[in-house]
């Protein structure tokens, strides 16, 4: 099985105003956006599809290189065919997270590595 490794970055508009707009204190003393990347990145791997694409917003993006996704319904669509494959899994380890002042636009960056055949695939 081949493993391949690299820097990802997942940005959700609407999470980071979720999280830190309901207590701005949040911000100072944790960061609650990399915290709930993390429970993301653990529902992706146990709950497959279906725990990946509950996290994201309809407006969200997913940058892999230099391939961009665009919109919750286009980032299952290209995801489905890889999560299809029993051999596939997604593992994600946030590594940090930030949300702009504006409260209204966050984004993590981390490790990602895929296992499986459809990892070879983009």
């Amino acid at each position: 099985m081949k493993i391949m490794r690299a820097v990802g970055l997942i940005v959700w508009a609407t999470l980071a105003t979720q999280l830190v707009a309901q207590d701005p204190l949040l911000r100072i003393v944790q960061n609650p956006l990399l915290e709930e990347d993390r429970e993301f990145g653990k529902s992706a791997y146990k709950d497959r599809l279906a725990g990946f694409m509950k996290y994201l917003a309809d407006d969200a993006v997913f940058v892999f290189g230099d391939i961009t996704t665009v919109g919750k319904d286009e980032i299952e669509k290209r995801f489905a065919k890889k999560f299809d494959d029993k051999d596939f899994s997604l593992g994600w380890e946030p590594l940090e997270a930030k949300v702009l002042p504006s409260i209204d636009f966050g984004y993590s960056t981390g490790k990602y590595t895929f296992y499986g055949f459809y990892a070879r695939c983009r």
